[in-house]
Formats: C-alpha cells, sequence, structure tokens
C-alpha cells in the first residue's frame, strides 16, 4: 500500500500556523500517531520560545538511534489556501503560500512512521521531531532535548530535490547597531545637532556588503531612525547580519563594522551601541560519522543518487549539530518556499518519503 504523504500532506498546509502559534499542526500530528502506538511528549521550550505549545517528541519502541526532524511553522499565512493538483504538482491558487516548507516535511514524517509501523513491526525503534519557531529564531530545535542514545539527526527540510542533503551549511551572527547622536530644529539651530543618519550613512558607505568571498556574505536588512522632516535625527537602529562557513570569518567582519561605526560615530560626536549575538553556528558533518553513511544509503536504498551540497542557509539541523547530534537537511522539493507560487510535485513528496522509509528500515 502507497503512503498516505499527500493526503496528510493536503490536510496539514491547510491549518494556518505561523511561529508561535503551532499547537493546531501538533494537534493533528498527535492525531496520526497516537493511534499507532507512538509515546508523544511535549517539551518545555513553549516558556523560552513563547509558542502556544512546544515541540513534539514521539519515539517508537525504545527510540532507537536517529531522530527524524521537521518543524511545524510556515513563514506566512496559508489561511484561505485553495490547494490544487494539476499534472502532479501541487500549488495553491494564488494569494498565499502553500506551505510545503515545512509541511511537506511533517506529511513524510508521519506518512512513513504510519508506513513502518503498520506493515513492518520489526523495523528498529526511532524518534520522529516536530519542532517550533524554525522560521523566525530556530528556538524549537535549538531548545530540543533528545536521548543521548540518538547518534545522527535527518531533517526533512531542504528546497533540493529528493537525492541531495545539505552536510555543511553557514552559521549566521546578527549585529544590532544604534547610533545616537543629539536631536536639534533643522532650520532654526542645525548646527546644534548631531545627525545619526548621517553618521551611519559614512559609516555604511565604508562597509562591503553582499558576497564578501566563496563563504562569507554581510547584509544590513532593516535601518529605522529619525522622528520628523524638520528635526536632525537623535538616533538610528540597523539589524544586519554575517554569514559564514567560517566563524572565525564571521567574528573578523563583526569586529570590522564595531570598529567601523565606532570610528565615525566618534568623530562626529555621538555615542554607539553595539550588540551581536549567533543566530545559528555553521556545521560541517564528517563523512566518518553515522549520519553520513546512513543518509547515502537511505538515497541509495530509495532508486537515486546521494548527492552532497553546502548551503549558505540555517535550518534546525544547524541547531541540532551545536548540540552534538551530527544532522543533515535533506532534499524533500519544496520549490519557491516563501513566495505565493510555491509548490510541490508530488513525485517529490514520494521520493522524499521512499529516503524516509530506508532511514526507518535501518539499524
Amino acid at each position: 500500500m502507497e503512503p498516505r504523504t499527500v493526503e496528510l500532506f493536503l490536510d496539514l498546509i491547510r491549518i494556518d500556523a505561523l511561529s508561535c502559534n503551532e499547537k493546531a499542526v501538533a494537534d493533528y500530528i498527535r492525531s496520526v500517531l497516537e493511534p499507532l502506538g507512538m509515546s508523544i511528549t511535549e517539551d518545555d521550550t513553549a516558556e523560552i520560545t513563547g509558542s502556544n505549545t512546544g515541540n513534539l517528541i514521539a519515539r517508537y519502541k525504545d527510540g532507537g538511534r536517529k531522530v527524524l526532524l521537521s518543524h511545524m511553522d510556515t513563514a506566512r499565512p496559508t489561511r484561505d489556501l485553495v490547494p490544487q493538483i494539476s499534472d502532479g504538482k501541487i500549488h495553491g491558487s494564488g494569494g498565499t503560500i502553500l506551505g510545503a516548507d515545512n509541511r511537506a516535511g511533517c506529511a513524510v514524517l508521519l506518512a512513513s512512521a504510519e508506513q513502518i509501523i503498520k506493515h513492518q513491526p520489526g523495523a528498529p525503534g526511532f524518534t520522529l521531531a516536530f519542532t517550533v519557531c524554525e522560521e523566525t529564531t530556530l528556538g524549537g530545535s535549538k531548545n530540543l532535548k533528545l536521548d543521548p542514545a540518538i547518534a545522527g539527526g535527518f531533517v526533512f527540510d531542504s528546497s533540493h530535490l529528493p537525492g541531495k542533503y545539505i552536510y555543511s551549511a553557514c552559521g549566521a551572527k546578527m549585529v544590532l547597531i544604534e547610533v545616537v547622536g543629539r536631536a536639534s530644529h533643522s532650520g532654526i539651530e542645525p548646527e546644534k545637532g548631531i545627525n545619526a543618519i548621517s553618521i551611519a550613512a559614512k559609516a555604511l558607505a565604508r562597509v562591503k556588503q553582499g558576497r564578501l568571498d566563496e563563504q562569507t556574505t554581510l547584509n544590513f536588512g532593516l535601518i529605522k531612525g529619525g522622528n520628523a522632516v524638520n528635526v536632525v535625527p537623535d538616533r538610528v537602529v540597523l539589524h544586519g547580519e554575517v554569514r559564514s562557513f567560517d566563524t572565525k570569518r564571521v567574528e573578523e567582519e563583526v569586529a570590522r563594522l564595531k570598529d567601523v561605526f565606532e570610528t565615525e560615530t566618534l568623530n562626529a560626536g555621538g555615542s554607539l551601541i553595539f550588540a551581536d549575538d549567533w543566530d545559528f553556528t555553521p556545521y560541517t558533518v564528517d563523512r566518518n560519522v553515522y549520519t553520513i553513511p546512513a543518509i547515502e544509503a537511505a538515497i541509495s536504498a530509495a532508486g537515486m543518487k546521494p548527492e552532497p551540497v553546502i548551503s549558505l542557509g540555517g535550518s534546525d539541523a544547524n541547531s541540532l549539530n551545536s548540540n552534538g547530534i551530527p544532522s543533515v537537511n535533506i532534499g524533500i522539493g519544496a520549490r519557491n518556499p516563501h513566495a505565493d507560487d510555491e509548490y510541490i510535485m508530488t513525485a517529490d513528496l514520494l521520493k522524499a518519503t521512499d529516503i524516509a522509509l530506508a532511514l526507518l528500515q535501518q539499524s
């Protein structure tokens, strides 16, 4: 009997559940897994993330040595979504995302667990995890606590096609800069003011943005400042990020940013508030650890060629690796994620399920 992946996916994408509001998805997951006899627990991460549910951890038998994971939230609403299937393509009717990121991953995990438990009761134990707040902070996975017996993580959340898996991904450090000047009337006495926007502009003019090298990028995506057109702006706040596969490069660029902004602010007579913090750290999984041979064997068993790739994006796999669980992010074929024209092919949903099934059959 073919796994119910498509049916489950169509149910899941009709649930509107943004980050911090994943409870309806969690309830649906319980409704599928509890009748299968899986042991399901909800952790206490809601106290940290502010979500209306914690992460769900579902164990089959002893929980095994592997965890298969997907996140429950979507980046944008799926409210009023009308899913359509044409020529093997699942898409919406326009005006909203489809939610394949990452309801496709949830459907793959649910369908494969159902298939294994119902039709291959002799299969070894395994663990499934469904996380919250991936799209905003990775807050669920950062605080996910798994059994120490878990030796490898398999995250079903990459927009790559099935067969590809991300074995190495960058880290990202968030930078918050506040330039403080002095307000004054821009017409009557502009000389008494210290223009914070002007300071920030001079600093930004000295900062290279975009791709700094093959492994490193820098971007300022949010800038807010000023109060009125007739007031010399006394404050401007900038939000940026530095991404790289190399933590040393990230720290170098953050230090350079701080030096540039401090210099320009000091020269203008203003003051600076500078803060930085890791959003997620980079990872590269060693080919000799359990995870890589396991995923490559599963992809091969599913009739595909394993293709290891790198990524300049972050995912729950970054969190798992940071927490000491060697993990990869697996292609599920979600196309144009976060966009109104997002779609996924039914064939790719089933291929991803075949990979998950092959993983669950491994000891």
